[in-house]
């Protein structure tokens, strides 16, 4: 499973000189704008489980 956004910012900002200093960062700001399409990917696996849950269902007699 991934990481969630909030542990991806605060195990990076443990590690760089940047954000500790309150400075912009590239990466932190990656990590921010990235999790609209990393929550969209996770969803679509679910729905994804869950189709093939019931479509296996539906198979069994």
């Amino acid at each position: 499973m991934t990481l969630s956004v909030v542990e991806d910012l605060m195990l990076h900002n443990l590690s760089c000189p940047q954000c500790r200093a309150g400075e912009p960062c590239l990466v932190a700001e990656h990590i921010e704008d990235s999790w609209p399409r990393r929550v969209a990917l996770e969803a679509a696996a679910s729905l994804r489980k869950i189709t093939m849950l019931e479509e296996q269902h539906a198979a069994v007699p």
